[in-house]
């Protein structure tokens, strides 16, 4: 079952009778839901995610809640939803603008942490105001998720620092059944270390094979950050310590590398001779 209601100026009445309709569908196996950029606050998602607790033989679940006021209440409401669905192997999260913070991150967290079968997880959660606690949070989430395979995390515009980043990767590099990652940190208050760190934890991913990592801009409160080809390269090289690793993407921007550093990059990753591809996008 597939409803796109987003920008429909959905009143608590229009999401109460859509909680009321869906309640009926406990044999679902499939929905996705786009609500996005309706204003929905922390009380109207609660009847939303407590109609959701009868489709519990959902194996396939997308949930675009983007640009609403959801808030800690309302992902705590979310979350305990979310923990209902043992049978739910792909699970697609789109939670960008809503005020989540670290509280709601935890919140989150306590329920997603139930999905044991989950192997294949997207959850954005952009501009969120996560600082350390949460990316702490969802780091141990996702160790704890030992079937997962695939994952897209995307964080930007939060405020994580370079701690929250190694809560995060220390967390990640638990999951060792991953071979698809896509992480994206852009504007987040993290230095040259912080980035280094990634790649130290990330290389105990062992089973990784596809790696994206989404870097533009890694500091916005500080000033740009710019990463320049000696902090590339070291991150470059400890990533290669993935056995399995063949495909490498790093989206950045024209201040973190230019053209001609760029493929001397390419180029020193080439010779480990591990790579099948090595991608090196500019984001602007």
């Amino acid at each position: 079952m597939t409803l796109d209601l987003r920008f429909n100026k959905l009143r608590p009445q229009d999401i109460s009778d859509l909680a009321a309709s869906l309640s009926s569908c406990i044999n679902l196996l499939t929905l996705a839901l786009d609500l996005g950029y309706n204003k929905i606050g922390e009380q109207n998602l609660t009847g939303l995610d407590s109609a959701l607790f009868n489709s519990i033989n959902l194996t396939n679940l997308t949930l675009d809640l983007r640009g609403n006021k959801i808030g800690e209440e309302g992902a705590l409401s979310l979350g305990f939803a979310l923990g209902q669905y043992s049978n739910l192997q792909t699970l697609t999260l789109c939670l960008q603008l809503n005020q989540i913070g670290n509280e709601g991150t935890t919140n989150l967290c306590f329920g997603l942490v139930s999905c044991s079968n989950l192997s294949d997880l997207t959850i954005n959660l952009d501009q969120n105001e996560i600082r350390l606690s949460g990316a702490t949070d969802l780091g141990t989430t996702f160790a704890n998720l030992t079937k997962l395979q695939k994952l897209k995390l995307s964080l930007s515009q939060n405020q994580i620092g370079d701690r929250g980043i190694k809560s995060l990767c220390t967390g990640l590099a638990n999951c060792k059944n991953l071979l698809d990652l896509t992480l994206g940190i852009q504007q987040n208050l993290v230095s040259h270390q912080g980035v280094l760190d990634l790649g130290l934890h990330l290389a105990d991913c062992i089973q990784l094979q596809n790696l994206t990592l989404q870097l533009k801009e890694v500091q916005h409160i500080e000033g740009p950050s710019v990463l320049g080809i000696n902090c590339l390269y070291n991150l470059g090289s400890s990533l290669m310590k993935c056995e399995h690793l063949h495909i490498l993407t790093l989206s950045l921007s024209y201040r973190d590398i230019n053209k001609v550093s760029k493929q001397k990059l390419v180029t020193k990753l080439y010779k480990t001779k591990r790579l099948l591809r090595t991608i090196i996008n500019y984001q602007g």
